[in-house]
């Protein structure tokens, strides 16, 4: 049996990857742990790291049918400003 995912974010920093380079993000995003990856990401935790396979936790989230993490984590992605060079 896994300990909760609460466990894992709470007890490592949301930029830690595991062995596969999954970080606590990550790990809610497949496990469509809404709760969890809301957390993550109000402390801080980054939409940008990819694991060793090359996949983020939105791309992670959609390909394993957890809509309202995916959803989660697009509204934080429109949240992100660009910025715009001056002339």
């Amino acid at each position: 049996m896994h300990p909760p995912l609460f466990f894992f974010a709470t007890s490592i920093s949301s930029w830690s990857q595991d062995a596969r380079g999954n970080t606590a993000l990550m790990r809610a995003a497949v496990r469509g742990s809404v709760d969890c990856a809301a957390a993550i990401l109000e402390h801080g935790g980054s939409t940008d790291p990819e694991n060793y396979y090359g996949k983020a936790a939105a791309q992670l989230a959609r390909e394993n049918g957890c809509q309202p993490v995916y959803q989660l984590i697009g509204q934080v992605l429109m949240t992100y400003t660009v910025p715009v060079a001056m002339s």
